[in-house]
């Protein structure tokens, strides 16, 4: 035995280390493909952007209109349909784009003072995907419906984390979040 580690014992040490690598490797692929798709990891919703998604009332149901700030002005879709955009000249908010122009009034409604506690529900609704409505109960209490597929606990974890990012109000605020059809909820305090 001239060496610290015999023939026997080195070529043992190398399958085990082998074998490690490739069961380590399998795991982090595997997980890598089975990511959900749904749930908040930080960096990839873009948090940085100003986003609003409200519903318009038509004849054939709810619509849902996004408004993406692009620049100096908003990029709008109709249920996923590119309309146009919109952009403040002034006090009054004017439309790019035909298709745009009988949606207007119920924009402007909706962005009278973007960043404000009236759009905060709209603006929610925009940043994450996760959110299938969010609206006032009381001027107090903002109700966040989630969709099905959506890990409550996660989603409230990561939203907790990132509220102060988004927004600061004088005023107490409450989010109520839940699940689309489920009696649970978690209460959010915001400020």
């Amino acid at each position: 035995m001239n060496g610290f580690l015999s023939k026997r014992d080195i070529k043992t040490a190398e399958i085990f280390i082998g074998g490690t690598l490739v069961v380590t490797l399998s795991w982090i692929i595997f997980k890598r493909l089975r990511k959900p798709k749904t749930v908040l990891y930080p960096g990839e919703i873009g948090i940085d952007l100003e986003r609003y998604k409200f519903s318009l009332p038509s004849k054939q149901g709810d619509a849902s209109l996004k408004l993406e700030r692009v620049g100096g002005s908003f990029a709008v879709r109709l249920q996923g349909k590119y309309l146009g955009r919109v952009f403040k000249r002034g006090n009054d908010w004017v439309a790019k784009g035909k298709a745009l122009k009988p949606y207007l009034s119920v924009i402007a409604q909706h962005l009278p003072n973007p960043g404000s506690r009236n759009s905060f529900n709209d603006i929610l609704a925009g940043v994450y995907p996760e959110i299938k409505t969010a609206s006032w109960k009381t001027p107090e209490t903002l109700e966040v419906v989630l969709n099905q597929d959506t890990d409550i606990e996660i989603f409230t974890t990561f939203l907790k984390d990132e509220l102060p990012n988004l927004v600061e109000f004088d005023e107490y605020l409450e989010l109520l979040v839940k699940k689309d059809g489920d009696g649970y909820f978690i209460s959010i305090p915001v400020n």
